[in-house]
């Protein structure tokens, strides 16, 4: 492992190539490959004096046949195996002209987003199929003044078709919190959505996804039970317990507004970018954002954006 140090790691892209149905575009490596006879995503090393972009065009046309129409970033992922390490960009194409196909003799499919875990990828991979099963963006539902204002609320981010939902219940459980809490769940699995929970009160059910504020989770030891498991983080040192504990994803905030909460003065895309690349997580980012913001974003490197700013409408 300390040899590797020494060797610069080889750069590489890969597409994660999703069609109007959701379904991704995956490959069989031949058995004389590293990682031979796995699946993988689509793409290959980056040449000398060639940019990752020009690099993920040439190999998806060398190998699929086809030609990029619209893409964007997704993640990018540092990994060492024991005889080499990587470094691997990877972009999200949701447009491409032609038809792909085995263009190398190689087997493909598509599959669905759920059903990616039933195929075996090179140990690499794994934060990329995390990836692609989160949404781009995470609807943060504003407290209200009463119960039928927040039904409308929900109904209006799960009608706009938002698939998470960030709620913070109150720090009491009092009985009309409970009533909330088990309406918002039961409503939103039936609009096949999900809801992640900042600092719940404890619950017998567990449906739900689980965030922590950058505070909580210094005094985490372990990974909590739950469907997720997030948390806020601000620092390298925030982000690589996160990682430690095999958080699903992280919320890197703030970074356009100074933080009234914690004080934190705003972050910037630079600092963001900096941050996310030091983590093989999945990375949201958070603080004075809204929907217009996503491509940036996303081509600073983060999953999405967090934010009560989103459209209903």
């Amino acid at each position: 492992m300390d040899d590797n140090l020494e060797i610069k790691p080889i750069e590489v892209v890969a597409a994660v190539i999703r069609d109007a149905d959701g379904k991704i575009l995956i490959a069989k490596r031949s058995s004389d490959k590293h990682q031979g006879d796995k699946w993988e995503f689509p793409g290959g090393k980056v040449e000398q004096g060639e940019s990752r972009r020009s690099a993920l065009s040439r190999e998806l046309n060398e190998e699929l046949g086809i030609e990029i129409g619209h893409s964007s970033r997704l993640i990018s992922i540092y990994h060492e195996y024991v005889d080499k390490s990587i470094y691997l960009d990877v972009y999200e194409v949701t447009q491409w002209f032609g038809e792909a196909s085995g263009k190398e003799g190689q087997p493909i499919e598509w599959v669905s987003p759920d059903n990616l875990k039933q195929f075996e990828f090179p140990e690499a991979n794994a934060p990329i199929i995390e990836a692609v099963s989160l949404p781009k963006l995470i609807k943060v539902l504003k407290p209200q003044a009463d119960f039928d204002a927040f039904k409308q609320q929900v109904m209006n981010s799960l009608e706009t078709g938002y698939s998470l939902l960030m709620y913070s219940p109150e720090s009491e459980a009092t009985h009309e919190e409970s009533e909330y809490l088990s309406w918002l769940l039961d409503t939103v699995a039936e609009h096949s959505a999900e809801v992640l929970l900042q600092s719940p009160p404890a619950l017998v059910r567990s449906d739900y996804n689980l965030h922590f504020s950058a505070k909580e989770l210094l005094h985490l030891t372990e990974k909590p039970v739950a469907k997720r498991v997030s948390a806020s983080c601000h620092s390298p040192g925030e982000l690589f317990k996160a990682q430690r504990l095999g958080l699903d994803f992280v919320i890197i905030e703030p970074v356009l507004t100074r933080s009234l909460a914690t004080g934190i003065d705003a972050l910037g895309w630079p600092k963001f970018q900096s941050l996310a690349s030091r983590i093989n997580i999945p990375a949201y980012a958070a603080g004075g954002l809204s929907g217009k913001d996503l491509e940036l974003a996303r081509e600073y490197g983060a999953q999405g954006i967090v934010s009560s700013s989103l459209p209903e409408s």
